[in-house]
């Protein structure tokens, strides 16, 4: 990339894995997109590149290249992905309420939400201390 240029980017989820190869973890998958600055038009795409499966509940944030494969047509290929934070209070819940805490259920990240508010995750990643009364 030139300078400044920001990295491509697509944010979604998956929508079905094609192909995962466990050794050397190079998978296809068709992704529903949320929000892309590729100017792919579509509303899904099928990803390309070496990540370990992706859960189907889950979005991520893939950055990379759009390539135009001779047999399948347009895909992502993908340099880097991470797994989007949730943005609503709902996905908060979610999220803090899932297998990553063991231990917290629902009623309790609902609180923890509450307590912290929106950057809740945010918080507790910043600062371990402020999960501590809730653990």
């Amino acid at each position: 990339m030139e300078g400044n240029a920001e990295a491509m980017f697509i944010v979604g989820r998956p929508v079905v894995t094609i192909f995962h190869n466990p050794d050397n973890l190079f998978s296809i998958v068709k992704l529903k997109i949320t929000k892309t600055n590729s100017g792919y038009a579509d509303r899904e795409i099928v990803i390309k590149g070496n990540f370990p499966p992706l859960a189907n509940e889950e979005d991520y944030r893939l950055t990379g290249v759009l390539v135009n494969h001779s047999t399948y047509g347009q895909q992502f290929d993908v340099h880097t992905f991470s797994k989007e934070l949730p943005e609503t209070e709902t996905g908060i819940v979610h999220y803090l309420s899932s297998d990553l805490f063991p231990g917290i259920g629902r009623k309790t990240a609902d609180t923890i939400v509450k307590t912290l508010g929106m950057d809740a995750i945010k918080q507790i990643l910043e600062n371990p201390s402020v999960f501590g009364p809730y653990s």
